[in-house]
């Protein structure tokens, strides 16, 4: 592995490499790559697989050679000498192809191909005009020559298994300061030597791209209080994968206001894109800076100290701005404060209204000023703020609290007050409960969490045939035909029973001298009149004739 030496500047960023030396210029807020283990930056190249295939042959070129060679005659002389045609060379063309896979194929096994060339040579044959060298002109004959030639070849071929992409699990942040953004990322069905693209975002901007085979990235050298999009993608089975989350660097922010009365209000301020505002803010900038201590002078010009202008509005002139700090400083705010507040007392360039003159915390935890996860709370700490995750919610990154919060399924992990006889439902950051069907809701004030079975078996609220036993079960009932009779619907069971007669099929114990008669399900058993019944606790199955 190449060893990176890089140098970094508050106007651009060199990369050294060896052999060769690459330089990249990024703007004041370049973002760097260190060589560091704790950078994380290796770029990495996915392995790649050569496999060289050989098609089918191409035709096959035969150059005969045509000199006469003398035949001993076989079964009849012959006056003349017959040429044999006599093959001294085949050239078999084939032109190999070189595939490049980025995965590793699964398994290779060759394919064996025979080719069956068959050559005729018919009578009167003359000399080859391709061939370059003086041949000797057969004698014509009336003799035709079969040869039959078998070429076989062996392929290469490659199978690869049924391709499943990657896919993107969760990012876990790691640490996040003013000037760092440090992450992982999960995912499943990853090969190995994957190479994942990690580009960091600001405003919809590229800022900076890197590649690595680690599932794991940090960016430095960023500016505090800035909202930063990080895309993480990968080629996987000819698809693109992507997963992003959005980060905020930390900071402490003063919320500045102030008027100043010696300039008129100009229409072009209200364009930022303009070229008076932009001249504007600049001088102003620059003048408020001019009076700082050298310490605060130091840090913004190492962009851990930023002045940002939030909008010009009339007034004379009203300039809403913060005062950005990075958490890495030690620097207190009331230090930061009064600094800021001499500085516009002692401006010589602008005339400043002492009177409408404010430098207090700012509030992030309004709406877009903070990058908490929707389903998390936002928590005032003066100038700064942290996050945490609402109830029912998991957090993912514990480093970095309340910015991704994923919901908590309830129901699967069986922390809910459901009933056994109630469904539970997932919900984001809950669960609702509901009573299955066949039963009844004893607490509707707290759905689902009571629930009673209903014994439909009881109620009669059943589809059992009449022939049928019916047996109750949570929330539902069974049917079963009973003994005796045939269930004509076995796809919903003890629905439709038909007696069988047992009298007339004659599967019965009643006895010849008997009367059998057919009961649903069953069949009854009766000695005829003067007919002994010997065994009268089974009647009708054991009659003996009194003679």
């Amino acid at each position: 592995t190449e060893a990176i030496t890089i140098t970094t500047t508050p106007e651009a960023i060199t990369i050294t490499t060896t052999p060769e030396a690459i330089t990249i210029t990024s703007t004041p807020e370049a973002t760097a790559i260190t060589s560091t283990p704790e950078a994380l930056t290796q770029t990495t190249t996915p392995v790649e697989t050569t496999i060289t295939t050989t098609p089918s042959p191409s035709p096959v070129t035969l150059t005969p050679s045509l000199t006469p060679e003398p035949t001993a005659p076989t079964s009849m002389p012959l006056a003349n000498t017959i040429p044999t045609l006599k093959l001294t060379t085949m050239t078999t063309m084939f032109t190999p192809t070189t595939s490049t896979l980025s995965t590793t194929p699964t398994s290779i096994r060759p394919t064996t191909m025979s080719t069956t060339v068959i050559l005729i040579t018919t009578p009167n044959i003359t000399t080859p005009t391709s061939t370059p060298t003086p041949v000797t002109t057969p004698t014509p004959t009336t003799l035709t020559t079969l040869s039959t030639t078998t070429i076989t070849t062996t392929t290469t071929a490659t199978f690869l298994s049924a391709c499943v992409p990657v896919r993107f699990i969760r990012v876990h942040l790691i640490r996040v300061r003013s000037t760092e953004i440090s992450f992982t990322w999960k995912v499943k069905n990853a090969q190995a030597g994957v190479s994942y693209k990690v580009t960091l975002f600001r405003d919809a901007v590229k800022m900076f791209t890197i590649a690595t085979s680690l599932k794991k990235a940090v960016f430095r050298r960023l500016l505090p209080d800035v909202k930063y999009q990080v895309v993480v993608s990968v080629e996987s089975c000819t698809q693109q994968r992507t997963i992003q989350v959005t980060v905020r660097t930390r900071a402490r922010v003063l919320k500045a206001r102030t008027r100043i009365r010696n300039r008129p209000f100009l229409n072009e301020y209200r364009d930022r894109r303009s070229r008076r505002y932009r001249n504007f803010v600049k001088d102003f900038i620059e003048d408020l800076v001019s009076r700082l201590s050298q310490r605060l002078k130091l840090l913004y010009q190492l962009f851990r100290l930023r002045i940002v202008i939030n909008r010009l509005t009339p007034g004379s002139v009203k300039i809403d701005f913060d005062i950005v700090m990075s958490t890495d400083e030690n620097v207190t705010l009331s230090e930061t404060r009064e600094t800021f507040a001499e500085s516009l007392n002692k401006s010589t360039q602008f005339d400043i209204d002492l009177g409408n003159t404010t430098i207090a915390d700012r509030d992030s935890c309004q709406s877009g000023l903070n990058d908490c996860s929707v389903n998390g709370t936002c928590i005032r700490q003066n100038a700064t703020y942290t996050c945490q995750c609402n109830a029912g919610f998991n957090d993912t990154s514990p480093s970095v609290p309340g910015r991704i919060c994923e919901d908590i399924d309830e129901c699967e992990t069986g922390d809910h007050s459901c009933s056994e006889l109630a469904v539970c439902t997932n919900t984001p950051g809950s669960f609702s409960c509901r009573c299955s069907e066949g039963t009844i809701d004893t607490n509707p004030a707290n759905p689902g969490t009571q629930c009673t079975d209903i014994d439909e078996c009881q109620t009669r609220n059943n589809t059992c045939s009449d022939l049928a036993a019916c047996t109750n079960t949570p929330g539902k009932f069974t049917c079963n035909c009973l003994g005796g009779t045939k269930d004509t619907n076995p796809a919903n069971p003890g629905t439709q029973c038909t007696d069988i007669d047992e009298c007339q099929t004659g599967n019965n114990t009643c006895s010849n001298l008997a009367v059998c008669t057919n009961t649903p399900g069953h069949f009854l058993c009766r000695c005829f009149q003067g007919i002994i019944d010997s065994n009268p606790t089974n009647p009708g199955t054991q009659c003996t004739d009194s003679d």
